[in-house]
Formats: C-alpha cells, sequence, structure tokens
C-alpha cells in the first residue's frame, strides 16, 4: 500500500513539472506496465485530479486552473 501511494506521489510531480514523456516513457520511469500506469491515472481522476493526456505533445498534463496535491 505504501508503494502505491508514493508512486500516486511520483506522477502528481512529474505532471505538476511536465516531465512526464508519453505514457509509455512514464510506466518505464516508474517501472510499472503501462496498463498499470493508467490504473493509477483513473485513481487519481476519482480522487480529483484533472489530469489530462496529451497526445500532440506527448505528456500529461493538468489544466493551469485546476491543482491537485498528493500528499500523504
Amino acid at each position: 500500500m505504501k508503494i502505491y501511494f508514493y508512486r500516486i506521489g511520483v506522477i502528481d510531480q512529474l505532471i505538476q513539472a511536465e516531465n512526464t514523456g508519453n505514457a509509455y516513457q512514464l510506466a518505464n520511469t516508474l517501472g510499472i506496465a503501462r496498463c498499470t500506469l493508467f490504473k493509477y491515472l483513473n485513481d487519481m481522476k476519482e480522487l480529483g485530479a484533472p489530469h489530462c493526456l496529451l497526445q500532440a505533445k506527448e505528456h500529461l498534463l493538468l489544466p493551469e486552473q485546476r491543482f491537485f496535491y498528493a500528499a500523504f
């Protein structure tokens, strides 16, 4: 359970810094499968994270007006 929240925090930090790359690259950075990454992103979305995957820029991004802080 600890690693789950740690990864959510890392994903959040990388998204905030706009340093994720595409979904495949982010999954590799985290050492998880791409489908597992999408499970994390879905869980984050259910917790209120306003992220989206931008195909053109190939990175995950938070809309400017909204913030999601993953701090445990």
